[in-house]
């Protein structure tokens, strides 16, 4: 079964840009929830979970999305 991409109203598809940000603030909506989860594994006492949470909620949080462009901020002088 083949699915087809969700369209606009207007029956276009949403652009590249609007497509990479929306994966990108899921991809930091899930990082911020793992990293919720692990601190309280922490608290519970599952370290070893604690530990597999925080790291795939770092990961996720600073993984690059292909298709966005980071923006490194300027130092002001």
């Amino acid at each position: 079964m083949v699915t087809r991409p969700a369209a606009n109203q207007d029956g276009h598809l949403p652009a590249t840009d609007e497509a990479a940000a929306d994966v990108t603030s899921l991809l930091r909506a899930f990082g911020r929830r793992a990293l919720f989860l692990a601190a309280l594994a922490l608290l519970i006492g599952a370290h070893m979970m604690a530990l597999v949470l925080a790291l795939a909620g770092i990961g996720l949080l600073v993984a690059p999305v292909s298709g966005t462009e980071v923006e490194l901020p300027v130092a002001r002088r």
